[in-house]
C-alpha cells in the first residue's frame, strides 16, 4: 500500500529536518558569550567603583570612543569602547541582547568564529561611529548588531531553515531597532549600522562550519579592509569631527567642577575656533574658568557674548552682575542681576543679589 510508504517518507523527512536544525544550531557551546558577559559586568562595576559611568570625563579616561583622542592616534579606543556602558540601563539592555544573540550565534558558528565576528563587527561599528558621530560614545551595541549580521548571513546560506525557525522574527527585530535608532537622536546609528554590515562581512570571512568558500572569503577580507580604510579616511576628514560638540560642553563642565581650569580654557578655545551650535555653553564654561584663574576681563567678554547670543541664560547675567559689582559698577550690576532674577524667579541667589543691588 502507498499510505504506509508516504507515512514513512513524511516521518523520515521530519527527522531529516530535525537533524538539520540540530546540526546547524548546536555546532558550538556559548563559552565566549559568557566570558564577554562577565567582562562587561566586571568592567562596569570597576568603573562605578572608581567614578561614575555616566560621567563624560570618566568614560574618556577609561577608553570611550572620543574622536579628538582618536584623531591624535588613540585608535585603541575603538576596541576599549566596546566594553564600556553609560549607566545601568544601557548595560542591562546590551547584556540582555548579548545573552540571547550571543548564545544563538556561538552555537551556530562555534567559539572561534563567533569571537572573530564579534570583534570585527565591533571595530567596524566603532569606525562608522568615528566617521558619523562626533560625540563621546561607548557600548557593545556595534558588536551586538554584528551578531544580527551573522544571523542574516546564516539566513542567506540556509534560507529554508532560517525562515522555518527565526527568519521573520529576526527581520522584525532588526527593523524595529533601525526604526528606533532613526527616531531617537541619542542612538549611535553609525555604530549600529556599521556593526550590522561588519558582522555580515565578518561572517563571510569566517564562514559557516563545513561551508567554506575560499573565493567568497577572500573577497570579504578585501571588502572589509577597503571599507574600513575608507571609513578611517572619511572620519579623519569628516565635517562632524571639525565642529563643536555636546561632549565638549559636558567635559568642560566636569573639568570646572574638578578645578582643572587651564584645561577648560584650552578645550573651549580650540572648540570655539570650529563651527557649531554650542558657542554660548562653551563660552559660559570658559568664562567660569577665566574667573577662577583671575582673568576677569576675559570672563566678562565671554559672558557679554553669551547674553547677546543666548538672552535666556540667567546664569550668565548673574555672573556678569557679580563681576560688575566687584568693579564698582553698581548700576550695570543691578541691571544684570534684575534680568537674572526675572528669568529665574525661583532662584533664591538671583533674587537676593537683585534685591541687594536694586535697593
Amino acid at each position: 500500500s502507498i499510505l504506509p510508504y508516504l507515512k514513512q517518507q513524511i516521518v523520515a523527512k521530519h527527522k531529516e529536518r530535525k537533524l538539520e536544525a540540530q546540526n546547524a544550531f548546536n555546532f558550538g557551546k556559548p563559552l565566549m558569550t559568557y566570558i564577554l558577559l562577565a567582562l562587561n559586568l566586571l568592567i562596569f562595576s570597576y568603573i562605578e567603583w572608581q567614578g561614575n559611568s555616566t560621567s563624560v570625563l570618566t568614560l574618556i579616561e577609561f577608553g570611550a570612543k572620543y574622536n579628538p583622542g582618536i584623531m591624535e592616534g588613540e585608535w585603541w579606543r575603538i576596541v576599549t569602547s566596546m566594553f564600556l556602558h553609560i549607566g545601568l540601563l544601557h548595560l542591562f539592555m546590551n547584556m540582555l541582547a548579548l545573552f540571547y544573540l550571543g548564545t544563538a550565534v556561538e552555537r551556530i558558528y562555534g567559539t572561534i568564529r563567533f569571537t572573530g565576528i564579534y570583534f570585527l563587527a565591533g571595530i567596524f561599528g566603532g569606525m562608522a561611529s568615528f566617521m558619523l558621530n562626533p560625540h563621546v560614545a561607548a557600548g557593545a551595541s556595534g558588536a551586538i548588531f554584528g551578531l544580527f549580521g551573522a544571523l542574516l548571513y546564516f539566513g542567506v546560506r540556509n534560507r529554508k531553515l532560517f525562515f522555518r525557525t527565526m527568519g521573520w522574527n529576526l527581520l522584525f527585530v532588526i527593523g524595529l531597532n533601525i526604526a528606533f535608532g532613526v527616531m531617537v537622536p541619542q542612538v549611535d546609528n553609525g555604530a549600529h549600522m556599521g556593526g550590522l554590515v561588519g558582522g555580515f562581512i565578518a561572517s563571510i570571512i569566517f564562514s559557516l562550519p563545513k561551508k567554506k568558500s575560499l573565493m567568497a572569503q577572500s573577497f570579504a577580507v578585501v571588502a572589509y579592509v577597503v571599507i574600513l580604510a575608507i571609513m578611517i579616511n572619511l572620519g579623519l576628514q569628516s565635517v562632524f569631527n571639525d565642529q563643536q560638540t555636546l561632549s565638549q560642553v559636558q567635559e568642560t563642565q566636569e573639568l570646572n567642577k574638578n578645578g582643572e581650569y587651564d584645561e577648560v580654557i584650552s578645550i573651549t578655545t580650540q572648540a570655539l575656533n570650529k563651527p557649531g551650535t554650542y558657542e554660548a555653553a562653551l563660552r559660559f564654561n570658559r568664562s567660569y574658568a577665566y574667573i577662577q584663574v583671575g582673568e576677569k576681563e576675559k570672563a566678562k567678554k565671554d559672558l557679554e557674548t553669551v547674553v547677546e547670543n543666548e538672552p535666556e541664560m540667567a546664569e550668565a547675567y548673574y555672573n556678569l552682575a557679580i563681576l560688575y559689582q566687584q568693579n564698582g559698577k553698581k548700576e550695570k550690576a543691578a541691571e544684570f542681576a534684575k534680568t537674572a532674577a526675572e528669568l529665574k524667579p525661583d532662584n533664591d541667589d538671583f533674587q537676593e543679589l537683585s534685591n541687594e543691588l536694586n535697593q
